[in-house]
């Protein structure tokens, strides 16, 4: 198996693992309305190992790993790469879930999470977590690595209260991974102050030097692929990863990001909530779909309004009625 990574043309943009956000749906959303070229990886949800290697929390969590159709045909089309984000704290459960996804599944690679910065998954040792341990960390990338073919990338952050670049970004490029995405915030940072591009410009230069066929990728505070070529010029990395902005601009990664209507948002509102509809159905509650109210929803006078009435709606029917009644007022 190629490792994908090498083969992108740069920059690379690529679209940030989010939790309860980043489905199969609203993944097919960034692609419909992505420029040709311009979104090049996309995660799932980032699914626990733990979960993964327990007779039934294999059933729990199985959804995420979930390609429609018409999300795959996208892919191919657009030649975006998709691949599946994991966490945990366990080596050999890093191998057994690789086996297990590698083997029910077709994804281009996989991806560790070493940087997510909640509380409860901090609490079991994984995600952030992890920049405390180090040679956990190379163990478990070096047991994802044996499980399978596939690329293995890193997505991480500085450091854990303070930038440990030094220490932490060399013991992760020395296992030389696919990728490494870092964002520019530590871990006590959760997602307060601003993203330190001049650290991941030093974190890019550090791994380089040690693993140079290891791509690097910056990520926080992304807002536009504009704002991503400007941050990737100065910083040198190989490309961005845009995150939270993508919920209320889902069109970030196609020209259409800078005239945006009412009309556009409230079309995509109706058109991502019919593919939910379409591709869950009664699988997920239709609850699901009231942060991306809140998302779409706004930058137009009487969005606050709009969206009040939004949240009382607990049907498709009931948004599509109300946006037919709003768009007549």
């Amino acid at each position: 198996m190629s490792n994908f990574w090498i083969d992108l043309p740069k920059p690379i943009f690529s679209a940030a693992p989010m939790e309860d956000v980043t489905d199969t749906v609203f993944r097919e959303i960034l692609l419909r309305h992505s420029d040709i070229d311009s979104l090049n990886v996309v995660c799932t949800e980032f699914v626990a190992t733990d979960g993964i290697c327990h007779e039934v929390g294999v059933e729990n969590v199985s959804h995420r790993f979930v390609v429609s159709e018409t999300e795959r045909e996208l892919l191919k089309k657009r030649n975006t790469k998709i691949i599946a984000q994991i966490w945990g704290a366990k080596p050999e459960n890093f191998y057994k879930s690789i086996k297990f996804i590698t083997e029910n599944y077709e994804f281009d690679g996989i991806d560790i999470n070493m940087g997510c910065p909640v509380k409860k998954i901090v609490r079991q040792s994984g995600g952030a977590c992890l920049i405390r341990e180090p040679e956990l960390a190379k163990a478990i990338i070096a047991a994802s690595k044996s499980a399978t073919s596939l690329p293995i990338s890193v997505k991480t952050r500085t450091g854990d209260i303070t930038p440990e670049i030094e220490t932490w970004i060399k013991a992760i490029a020395s296992e030389k991974p696919a990728a490494i995405t870092l964002h520019g915030r530590t871990r006590s940072m959760m997602y307060k102050g601003e993203a330190d591009w001049e650290q991941i410009k030093i974190a890019c230069e550090l791994a380089k030097s040690i693993s140079p066929e290891t791509i690097f990728i910056g990520n926080g505070d992304v807002k536009s692929l504009s704002g991503a070529m400007e941050r990737i010029e100065k910083s040198g990395v190989d490309g961005a990863m845009l995150g939270r902005a993508m919920m209320s601009n889902p069109w970030i990664f196609s020209i259409k990001a800078n005239c945006i209507s009412v009309e556009m948002r409230l079309e995509i509102l109706l058109e991502h909530a019919r593919l939910f509809d379409k591709v869950w159905g009664t699988k997920k509650p239709f609850a699901v779909l009231k942060k991306f109210f809140k998302s779409y929803i706004n930058s137009f006078n009487g969005a606050s309004e709009l969206r009040h009435q939004l949240m009382s709606c607990s049907s498709l029917e009931d948004l599509e009625n109300l946006i037919a009644h709003y768009s007549l007022i």
